[in-house]
This record gives C-alpha cells, structure tokens and sequence, in this order.
C-alpha cells in the first residue's frame, strides 16, 4: 500500500476507491450470505487514507488539489449524461467502435484481439460473479474458485472502466488506458475464464486442453500486436524498443543529455523554454523543474503560450532548448504525440543566437 501511494497519484487514489466500495459491498454481502472471508479491513482503509492525506495532501499538495477538481468535474459530467446535457460521446468510445482505427493488417488484428480480449474480460467478471455470488456452481470446478472480495473489486472495476468509455470528461481528463491497465491486475485472469467459460456455454464437448490451448495462442498473438511485432512486421514500426529510428520523441539521444547538463551548469537566464519533450529532459538531466514558480524552470514552448507577445519578447531573454527530434524533423510537439508544429513558425528564434 505503501508503495502503491508513493509510486503514483492517481494510482493511489483508485487503490483507495477500489478498497472503500470492496469492503462496503463485502460488508453487505457478508450480512446477507454470512459467508464471505474478509481480508480488506477498516484499519487497512484507514492506514492508506492517511498514507494519501500525509503526501499527496501535505507533502505534495498539488495531486491531491488536481484529484480534488478532477473528481467534482466527473460527477458533474455524469450528471450530464443522465440528464441528456451536452452528453457527446467519449473520444475513447470511437476507438473501442473501431473508428479511427488504422485500416490495415496489423492495426486491424490488433483492435480486434484487443476488443476480443475486452469483451472476454467483461464475460468472464459477470460469469464468475453469477457463480460466485449466486449460485455454488463454483465447486465445480477449480478454475472457477475465487475469493468473494476478489469477485466484487473485479465488478467494481468493469464497471468504472465502462463509465470512462461513456463520460467524455474521465476519458479526456484522465488516459483510460492508464486507468484499464490498472485494473488488469484484477481483471487479468478474467480474459481467460471469459474464453473458457464461453466455449463451455457454447461447445459443451469440447476438451478443457483444447480450450487452454486456443486461449494461449490468442494471449500469445496479442501480445505481439501490443508489443509492436506484428507492427514490426509489415513494415510499420510503433515502438521504440523495436525500432532506432524511433520519431515519437520517447527515445533519448546523448547531445540531449549533454545539451540539458549543460544549461543546468552555465545558464544565466531564469528560464528555459522548449517543447513537450523538450521540458522532461530538462527535468531529468539538468534539474530544471518544468513548470511555473520556480527561479530556473523549464517553460513549454507551444502555439499557444507563443501566441502571447509577453512570451515572444521573454524568448529574447532567455534560452530555447531543442531536442534531437525538433532539429532532425522540424517540429515542436505541443502535446504527448499530438499539436506538432513546424520550428519555422516561432519566428523570434532567428533573432537569437545559436
């Protein structure tokens, strides 16, 4: 628990969440069927609470302020879309609909083992929650044996994942990515006893090994996709572990190093500007804190904090740190993978010196 707070904010938020509503409806259900081993306990709530208000909420007062704001806004877009008010549909439902999804071989495998592998994930928390939580039909079989509380966060989390499809507000404020890989270390397993418990409902015959098996080969592709193999592959390389001439601004070249250690060492001016990418090398080779408020901190320079003559003119006076990528490709990436913008367009470098 302890790690999980440290490691990240709104990891540990979600851990917290996933305990409070695991052990109220553990609670409630123990009251009504008097069976339920307990293992998440008031005392472990409280402990993680106080582990969050310590240092997220003093220590790093940001991220608790951020989550705050974030959690008042969903409620507030939730409420929307039961009212039918301004209630689009997420960015994230259009990819799980296949649009804008790439039209060729592996961008097509690859979302159709990924919608695969969802919906077997859904199928199999309802499966197991029906014969966990209403039926003994789990001493059947060993497969099918889980923990009631298991059970119940596994639910909780399906359905917190479907609401960030449906709310346009959770998908675009928080990556739900980040949110499903979270909740795959419940829901994991449950992509497996989807596929058996389906071929057991539909081809009753057929061998448990044969369904194992089938399970393996689908994991195994799918993974190749998810790792960049299969992109790989044909010819269409998508991650920088698999491919040097990676352009999507992850893979760090040395004169980035030596150009960041080097404004920490000789810089003068108050700031540094540069791009999305530009600032996280900053920040992790020279120590020059991206963001406002500090006496050195690393500015990120876009179309819009370039559209403020105050920032023209500050240019002037300080200096402008550019990346491999916006040298090699011309661009200044205004967001993660997203707002590129042609170097020429920020017209006050030519006045600078190089």
């Amino acid at each position: 628990s302890l790690g999980t707070v440290l490691g990240h904010y709104s990891t540990s938020f979600i851990f917290l969440g996933i305990l409070i509503v695991t052990y109220v409806l553990t609670t409630y259900w123990g009251a009504v069927k008097k069976t339920v081993d307990r293992h998440i306990t008031a005392p472990l709530i409280a402990a993680v609470l106080a582990m969050i208000l310590v240092w997220h909420g003093l220590i790093s007062r940001i991220t608790l302020s951020a989550a705050l704001w974030f959690g008042a806004n969903t409620l507030g877009s939730i409420s929307n879309l039961l009212m039918s008010v301004n209630s689009q549909q997420a960015p994230i439902a259009s990819m799980v609909l296949g649009r804008g999804i790439e039209m060729d071989i592996p961008g097509v495998l690859s979302w159709c083992l990924g919608t695969l592998s969802r919906a077997m994930v859904v199928i199999g928390v309802l499966y197991i929650a029906y014969i966990t939580l209403f039926s003994k039909r789990s001493e059947d079989r060993q497969w099918m044996k889980f923990d009631t509380e298991y059970v119940i966060a596994s639910v909780f989390l399906v359905t917190l994942v479907i609401i960030g499809i449906l709310v346009p507000f959770i998908s675009t404020g928080y990556n739900l990515e980040r949110l499903y890989m979270q909740s795959l270390v419940f829901l994991a397993p449950m992509c497996v006893v989807g596929v058996l418990a389906l071929t057991g409902l539909l081809l009753r015959d057929v061998n448990l090994d044969i369904a194992v098996t089938a399970v393996g080969l689908m994991v195994a592709v799918f993974l190749l996709c998810q790792t960049g193999v299969i992109y790989q592959a044909f010819g269409e390389p998508n991650a920088v572990t698999l491919n040097a001439n990676d352009s999507s601004g992850y893979l760090i070249h040395p004169e980035e190093v030596a150009g960041a250690q080097w404004l920490s060492s000789n810089e003068s001016a108050g700031k540094v500007y540069a791009d999305n990418y530009g600032t996280l090398r900053l920040w992790d080779f020279g120590g020059i804190p991206r963001g406002y408020g500090y006496d050195k901190g690393a500015y990120v320079l876009s179309n819009d904090s370039y559209a403020y003559r105050a920032t023209r003119y500050d240019m002037l006076n300080s200096y402008v740190y550019l990346d491999y990528y916006n040298l090699n490709d011309g661009f200044l990436s205004s967001g993660w993978s997203i707002g590129q913008t042609p170097v020429s367009d920020f017209k006050y470098m030519d006045r600078m010196d190089e």
